[in-house]
């Protein structure tokens, strides 16, 4: 995947794409099949280029999710972070708590590309979710 092995942290227009899906739904209404398929699509997608990274080394541990599964995690926690910004009080737990988690998402990733590069950890070969929850 290109922006593991070159060292570049950002993720990809896909990641965008993601988080406009989250953004266009909220997490309390059910997704619309066209936009579950899109979504399913983008996170497939994420996980194919993911293929392309070297062998870990041996003894290296397995994440728990995918890569599309985290980027997708980390586009919705993006888009409601945003939403309560946009529609909440700046000083509430609710806001801080959606910040804080997002930060704590974005760690997560860049932990993980460290330990990919660094032979630490690999991917799992396939996701095990791309429906969104509760939808």
């Amino acid at each position: 995947m290109e922006y593991v092995a070159s060292g570049n942290t950002q993720p990809p227009q896909v990641a965008r794409n993601l988080e406009a899906h989250h953004r266009r739904t909220p997490k309390s209404q059910e997704w619309p099949q066209s936009l579950r398929t899109r979504r399913a699509a983008l996170v497939r997608g994420i996980d194919r280029r993911a293929r392309r990274l070297p062998p870990p080394r041996q003894g290296a541990r397995a994440h728990p999710e995918s890569l599309g599964e985290l980027i997708d995690r980390i586009a919705a926690a993006a888009a409601s972070a945003f939403h309560i910004l946009m529609t909440g009080d700046v000083s509430s737990d609710r806001m801080h708590a959606a910040w804080t988690g997002l930060a704590e998402l974005e760690l997560d990733y860049s932990d993980l590309l460290s330990d990919i590069r660094t032979g630490r950890r690999y991917l799992p070969t396939t996701g095990a979710q791309t429906e969104p929850d509760g939808g």
